[in-house]
C-alpha cells in the first residue's frame, strides 16, 4: 500500500497567518475604507441635493470621511464640517433660530434663495435702515422709489423641522458603498 506523508512548518505557518490577520486584513480593510470615503461623502452631498431646496455647492460639499491609520482596528468616521455643520443644524435636529435674520418678499435673493454676502451692508449704505415695523419686528427698510420696502426682518425666533436623520443618510451610504469597495480591495490583496 502506498502512502504520502505531508510535513509543514507549523511555527512558519503560524507567522504567515498572524501577519496576515493582523498586518494585510486591516490594511486591505483600510485601503477599502479611503476607496469608499470620498464616493460616501459625494453620496450625502446628493441626498441634501434631494432633501433641501437648492442648497450651495459649500454645503453639498461639506461632509468628510477618516479613516484611522493606526495599527488597531480600521476605522472610519464620517462628519460634517464645522462651518457647513452650524448651518445644516436645524436641517439635522430641527431646533428654533432665535433672533433669526429672515428675508421678505422684497430680498434679492441669490440663485440658491438665500440673503447674499454683502447685501445689508449694501442697502445700507444706499440710505436703507433698521427700524422697528408696526408688528414690533426690527426690520431693514430702503426707500423704494417713494414708498419703503421691507427688505430683511430680524425675528424672535424661527422654528424648523427636523428634514434629514443624518445617522440613518450615512448609514444607508455606508451600506450602499463600503462592501464592495472593502471586497475589491481584499480580492487583490488575497488575490
Amino acid at each position: 500500500m502506498a502512502g504520502i506523508e505531508v510535513s509543514f512548518d507549523a511555527q512558519k505557518f503560524a507567522a504567515e497567518a498572524h501577519r496576515m490577520v493582523q498586518v494585510e486584513l486591516p490594511a486591505a480593510i483600510r485601503a477599502g475604507m479611503r476607496s469608499a470615503a470620498n464616493r460616501i461623502t459625494h453620496q450625502l452631498g446628493l441626498m441634501l441635493a434631494d432633501k433641501l431646496d437648492d442648497p450651495v455647492p459649500f454645503t453639498q460639499r461639506g461632509f468628510y470621511a477618516e479613516v484611522s491609520t493606526a495599527a488597531a482596528e480600521p476605522e472610519m468616521e464620517i462628519g460634517v464640517r464645522p462651518m457647513q455643520a452650524a448651518y445644516l443644524q436645524y436641517v439635522f435636529d430641527g431646533g428654533v433660530d432665535s433672533n433669526a435674520l429672515v428675508p421678505t418678499a422684497d430680498t434679492d435673493l441669490d440663485r440658491y434663495g438665500n440673503i447674499p454676502r454683502g447685501y445689508l451692508a449694501a442697502e445700507q449704505a444706499q440710505g436703507a435702515v433698521w427700524m422697528t415695523a408696526r408688528s414690533g419686528v426690527r426690520t431693514l427698510f430702503e426707500d423704494g422709489k417713494g414708498r419703503l420696502k421691507a427688505v430683511a426682518m430680524i425675528v424672535d425666533e424661527v422654528s424648523y423641522d427636523k428634514l434629514v436623520d443624518f445617522e440613518t443618510e450615512v448609514s444607508i451610504a455606508v451600506s450602499d458603498l463600503l462592501p464592495d469597495a472593502v471586497a475589491d480591495k481584499l480580492a487583490i490583496a488575497f488575490g
